[in-house]
């Protein structure tokens, strides 16, 4: 009988069901943990204002306004404060429904390993790898935080990579993906736990880059043999509405992506980088 005809059952019992359940309740409770302990210091990452240079302002501080933009705020009728207090409530708003669509998988199919992974992916990498500045205030903060930020930081990475090459069918397909899936996997943890390592060497840096370039490119061919050789008509239709949102989310994120210089918005002003971020917020949901 084909493997189409008859695909393997996912469902996790006993020992395995029990660890993955404590797995998870694990990772989701930290992770909710970071998205509230980091409001006080997101709120005062947003308020403070860059005094460097603007080039440095630019590069490592892009959500915070400069002077000339504390003074492009007070013209427009706002605080810094007020600007603060926006950007923290889109960064929780886009967090939260994450968290909350993943909890709901876990909810509703915790016995399916395939929906078990999906929620994982969407607790621990919506909010905490796709967009680092709310976890990287708190451990400038509270530096204690910094073992839980990167663990559920690797989580998400890890996941995500699994995801895409195990999606629909809970299987490596073809099964020697699973080794590339080690080597990404090992590849992902070294990445953000030792980022000064790859950072502090240009070489390395290429090496990573190339390395990523070859993630993507094997977990889309993964998707595309899944769907040809191994997926009933069912996964099928699985595979296409994660293609259609993941493609509308990536495409919708383009225009926030722009470089920050840009006058067709206002330039650097921070209501236009409260716009941008809005923007891409809203556009990656769509996943």
């Amino acid at each position: 009988m084909s493997p189409r005809a008859s695909p393997p059952t996912t469902t996790l019992r006993g020992h395995w069901f029990l660890f993955a359940r404590m797995a998870w309740v694990t990772v989701a409770i930290t992770a909710l943990a970071i998205i509230v302990f980091s409001v006080p210091s997101s709120f005062e990452h947003y308020s403070s204002v860059c005094t460097a240079a603007s080039e440095v302002c630019s590069e490592q501080a892009v959500d915070q306004p400069t002077p000339e933009g504390a003074r492009a705020l007070r013209d427009a009728g706002l605080s810094v404060r007020t600007y603060a207090l926006l950007n923290v409530v889109v960064d929780k708003v886009y967090q939260l429904v994450w968290f909350v669509v993943g909890a709901l998988i876990f909810w509703r199919r915790s016995d399916d390993r395939m929906a078990l992974l999906v929620s994982m992916f969407l607790v621990s990498f919506g909010p905490v790898t796709v967009d680092t500045t709310d976890a990287e205030a708190l451990i400038s903060s509270q530096p204690a935080w910094w073992l839980p930020v990167r663990g559920v930081d690797v989580v998400g990475n890890v996941c995500v990579v699994l995801f895409f090459l195990l999606f629909p069918s809970g299987r490596f397909a073809p099964p020697w993906m699973r080794w590339l899936a080690v080597a990404f996997c090992t590849f992902q943890i070294s990445r953000n736990l030792f980022p000064e390592f790859y950072t502090r060497s240009p070489s390395l840096e290429m090496v990573s880059l190339l390395v990523f370039l070859g993630i993507v490119v094997s977990l889309v061919w993964s998707q595309i043999y899944s769907y040809r050789r191994d997926s009933s008509p069912a996964q099928r239709r699985q595979t296409k509405w994660v293609v259609f949102g993941t493609t509308l989310a990536v495409a919708g994120t383009f225009p926030f992506q722009v470089p920050v210089d840009l006058s067709l918005v206002g330039g650097d002003t921070p209501l236009a980088l409260l716009l941008l971020r809005t923007g891409f917020a809203l556009s990656f949901l769509l996943v």
